[in-house]
């Protein structure tokens, strides 16, 4: 099964490089580690650390690397990402940064708990070409800490350029010690949530729990 899914993701990389379409389907990766580690192979298809496990990490690592719309389910724990690095782009240091639409999908927002450990921002969504919207659904983000000061924080959720949803998520504890929103930044972007908690986030120089900017935002 696993050489099969390999020899098609394959498949696809060649065509899209020769400017045919590709049709391959969107991947469900099925998150088995509470262990921050990166993917050992972008690009194959396979969720693998190191340690031959699935982690929320290498799981958003792949996702990253096609424009299907993959689904990531986390099951119940504490996610303590604990790899430093800021303004990394790919997901491989900090937060976690999304860099096409995906569906993460949590057991509950009691059970499944994503924290930043006060070492980034947990979320960054980027810019994309899909038209399919990124959700976050049953899960806690908290813990998240932006330091940079005279740039878009979102301590939680930095969203730019790409519609997300939210659904039964808590945004709590999180905060940024510069002049940006504590918890969420949107940025020509629409933000649409259904039963979303946004509490005790802080700032020492804050614009506020959530800052919109750029045409055509909403909340």
């Amino acid at each position: 099964m696993k050489l099969q899914k390999l020899i098609k993701n394959r498949r696809c990389k060649t065509l899209m490089l020769i400017g045919l379409s590709c049709h391959c389907s969107a991947v469900t990766y099925q998150v088995d580690t509470t262990l921050d580690q990166t993917d050992v192979l972008l690009g194959d298809g396979l969720c693998k650390t190191i340690n031959d496990q699935c982690s929320l990490r290498a799981a958003i690592q792949e996702s990253n690397q096609t424009v299907n719309t993959d689904v990531i389910l986390v099951p119940g724990g504490d996610y303590l990402l604990g790899i430093p690095g800021i303004d990394e782009d790919q997901a491989a240091t900090g937060d976690l940064d999304l860099l096409q639409p995906v569906v993460i999908i949590g057991d509950s927002a009691e059970l499944t708990t994503i924290y930043g450990q006060q070492l980034d921002r947990v979320f960054e969504v980027f810019p994309q070409i899909s038209g399919d919207d990124t959700q976050l659904s049953d899960l806690t983000v908290t813990g998240g800490q932006y330091s940079e000061f005279n740039k878009a924080a979102g301590s939680a959720l930095l969203i730019r350029g790409h519609d997300v949803n939210l659904n039964r998520v808590n945004l709590i504890g999180n905060q940024t010690l510069g002049s940006g929103a504590a918890a969420v930044h949107i940025s020509d972007s629409c933000l649409r949530g259904t039963q979303v908690r946004i509490t005790n986030n802080t700032g020492e120089q804050s614009s506020g729990t959530v800052f919109i900017e750029g045409n055509g935002s909403c909340l």
